[in-house]
């Protein structure tokens, strides 16, 4: 009897192709599956007396959904095997033809070979309502925002003036043009059907004499009729009432989701972090499936993100980063607008930014580096389940009114980090992350921890592997001091993937 059995799925909209292979890479079949419910309980049932099934899919669009849902229903786990992924596979077998009956097996074999591929999670109610929503909004700006594009060019043949006088992406330069799009439309019409055409549109009334003496300018100082300028100034009026109407229904479905996502049980949390407002909180749920803990660590949601860079040493060349080219954009997205409304407010965040603007840093990559930061500000206060306060409350019964010090030294120079945990408040410290250029884990570290409570200072160790590291955090811990990278968490290392922007550590915690 075999034992375990990959079935891959190549995604289709009309239809699916399954193929299955055993442990040794055998194809055990392979058939064409119609996208209906019957067809995939099918499949189901002709490997339910396999021990083991693992299904693969290279997909997780719309398309799959009805595949999903069935699977998961059956208690059945998937992967994730990314096109991407399938594409490079591809050439590791034989053959060169394109067929969705290859594309089924190379997700087969790709899920046998590998173990570190994303499972498919079940997305709750409120995190696919959020999706569909943000989406459908994402839509929405788009066609206001070429709509409005087309609007200014059309205005721009016939009235030039008049296209520089308002913001057309607001109502109330879009109620104008409902009615007034030529020179000859505003020099004839009277003050006062000026005034009560853009109440009735709900004009601000202090704003409506300004908008009236822009306009007749901007028609006085233009006294050629431009060919076709009675067709253009109806497309005019036709798109601004179109846009008008755009813009209302992007305001009730944003009450819409804000309403979704009050209702999340991650809203209240979210939502008290500098920069993260419903919007960002909502695509932020619709993003990740409303569960962050399922990245495993806050370096993993950074990755994703974008926001964590990776090597790209080559020769002679080390320690040299780069930003990642697989990410999801609309995360990374959404942590930057955050990054770039909290910099704005007085705050640890702007404070943050300053800093490394201090540190000659860009604007960009300061940006970029409290994104990072936001990353592990919203995985801690997810699981501690509390809002965000400016100084971190007292965790774990108390602190004594102890000092832990640690140092941090590399080949090249000291990078000091310094904390004290005056009357029960934790600190939080970080080295510079300029003093050296290698990589923090890649060897050379001496490390040295104080025990607290008026302890001598631990012997420095060389520190050579990550390994030693994660080590010696546990050293640490027992001795009743927590110290870790924020890319890791106690007696967990990430592996040597952190990087020198990484070398910031948490000192707090002591136990009397």
């Amino acid at each position: 009897m075999i034992e375990t059995v990959w079935v891959g799925i190549d995604v289709g909209r009309h239809a699916h192709h399954a193929a299955a292979v055993d442990d040794a890479g055998v194809v055990l079949w392979s058939r064409r599956v119609p996208h209906d419910q019957a067809a995939i309980e099918a499949i189901v049932d002709r490997v339910s007396g396999t021990e083991s099934v693992v299904w693969a899919i290279d997909m997780t669009a719309p398309e799959s959904a009805l595949l999903r849902g069935v699977l998961s229903n059956r208690g059945q786990h998937i992967r994730y095997v990314p096109g991407r992924v399938v594409h490079s596979m591809t050439g590791a077998f034989a053959g060169e033809g394109k067929t969705d009956a290859r594309d089924a097996v190379v997700i087969a074999q790709t899920a046998r070979l590998r173990g570190d591929l994303a499972t498919v999670a079940v997305l709750d109610d409120l995190a696919i309502e959020l999706d569909l929503l943000t989406g459908h909004r994402g839509d929405l700006v788009n066609e206001r925002t070429r709509g409005i594009n087309r609007l200014r060019g059309l205005l721009t043949r016939i009235f030039p003036g008049l296209e520089r006088c308002f913001d057309y992406s607001t109502l109330t330069g879009l109620a104008f043009l409902t009615r007034f799009a030529t020179p000859a439309a505003i020099l004839v019409a009277s003050d006062e059907e000026i005034y009560d055409h853009l109440r009735g549109h709900g004009v601000r009334r202090p704003t409506i004499p300004k908008m009236t003496s822009k306009a007749r300018a901007a028609a006085a100082a233009q006294t050629v009729t431009l060919p076709g300028e009675a067709t253009t100034a109806e497309l005019v009026q036709q798109a601004a009432t179109s846009l008008m109407a755009l813009t209302r229904q992007i305001a009730e479905l944003d009450k819409r989701i804000t309403e979704v996502f009050r209702r999340h049980r991650h809203a209240w949390i979210l939502e008290s972090v500098p920069g993260i407002g419903t919007g960002s909180g909502a695509e932020l749920v619709a993003i990740t499936g409303g569960d962050l803990t399922s990245f495993g660590s806050a370096a993993k949601l950074a990755a994703y993100a974008g926001l964590a860079p990776v090597p790209h040493d080559s020769g002679n060349r080390h320690g040299t980063l780069r930003r990642p080219q697989r990410y999801h954009r609309g995360l990374r997205k959404v942590f930057y607008m955050a990054a770039l409304n909290s910099a704005q407010r007085d705050g640890p965040s702007r404070e943050f930014y300053q800093r490394k603007r201090r540190e000659k840093r860009s604007h960009v990559h300061a940006l970029i580096a409290l994104a990072r930061r936001l990353v592990d500000v919203v995985w801690a206060l997810l699981r501690d389940g509390r809002e965000w306060t400016a100084v971190s409350p007292p965790r774990g019964g108390g602190l004594s009114p102890a000092s832990v010090r640690m140092e941090v030294r590399c080949g090249h120079q000291l990078v000091e980090v310094f904390a004290k945990d005056a009357a029960g408040g934790a600190a939080i410290v970080e080295a510079d992350e300029d003093a050296c250029a290698e990589s923090v884990f890649e060897g050379h570290q001496v490390v040295s921890f104080s025990r607290g409570i008026g302890a001598a200072i631990d012997q420095p160790r060389v520190v050579d592997s990550a390994d030693e590291v994660g080590d010696l955090v546990v050293d640490a811990t027992r001795a009743g001091a927590e110290g870790f990278c924020r890319q890791c968490r106690v007696g967990q290392c990430c592996g040597g993937e952190c990087s020198v922007d990484d070398v910031e550590f948490a000192a707090g915690r002591v136990r009397g």
